[in-house]
């Protein structure tokens, strides 16, 4: 029994939402650049093929309409945001293994739809394990760099956390599914280590002025995203510097 239907649909309803945007940011953010150094194709991967298990066990678990929505949306990003991963350097893969592969995840798609009769259960533990087991290779993309978050966008990664938030209370407010809660809270908390490790990465070498070693995968990055004006007045002292010797 529910113990607040209206606000678990409100909040469950909410936290579609984010999770129906939360990949716009970061699907931007890769368009923009042209590169998806950071942004490991096996993240989404994962989260793709965690998505219809998710839905399997929404349905099953008899949750509220926002929640059974909810991991048809979230897939649907997680397929665009997986195609552009695989689209840029440093992860670029071949027209037929992107096509490929999303075919082959299409076509599973189907053959679970037909096995949804499984325990919900099992749904529920899958999709859990899975989605978590997505977040992992960021972990190793911070470990490259010291802890430092690169090609990952901080609102892609704001929203998901609040969309995981308001998933986890509108379980609790609805069904009261224990299984649901833990697979949410999974997503929150490692997603929060991410958070942390930047934190703490700027605290060691941009607050304390620690030297880190720098590899030249990052040598690149930071020429990439150094301000315009400091390029401008570089070119600046470049262009006085040859009309000097021109007139000497």
């Amino acid at each position: 029994m529910a113990i607040n239907s209206a606000a678990s649909t409100v909040c469950g309803l909410v936290g579609t939402v984010c999770w129906c945007v939360q990949l716009i940011p970061q699907i931007r953010y890769i368009s923009q650049k042209k590169d998806s150094t950071g942004f490991n194709p096996i993240f989404m991967g994962l989260w793709l093929l965690a998505s219809p298990f998710l839905a399997c066990y929404a349905f099953i678990s008899n949750q509220n309409i926002a929640i059974r929505i909810q991991p048809n949306v979230f897939m649907m990003f997680c397929l665009v945001a997986y195609y552009m991963s695989c689209l840029y350097p440093p992860h670029k893969k071949s027209k037929k293994f992107i096509y490929g592969s999303i075919g082959g995840f299409l076509l599973f798609c189907v053959v679970l739809e037909v096995g949804t009769h499984w325990p919900a259960l099992i749904f529920g533990i899958i999709s859990g394990v899975v989605l978590a087991a997505g977040i992992v290779p960021l972990y190793f993309e911070l470990a490259k760099r010291q802890g430092r978050v690169v090609g990952i966008s901080f609102i892609f990664l704001g929203i998901d956390s609040l969309g995981a938030y308001l998933s986890i209370l509108s379980v609790i407010l609805g069904t009261m599914d224990i299984m649901g809660i833990i697979m949410y809270s999974l997503i929150a908390v490692l997603e929060l280590g991410v958070f942390a490790s930047q934190i703490i990465w700027m605290i060691r070498f941009k607050w304390l002025g620690k030297e880190p070693i720098v590899d030249e995968e990052n040598m690149i990055i930071e020429e990439e995203e150094t301000d315009d004006s400091i390029i401008g007045s570089k070119t600046n002292d470049e262009t006085i510097k040859n009309i000097a010797s021109t007139e000497n």
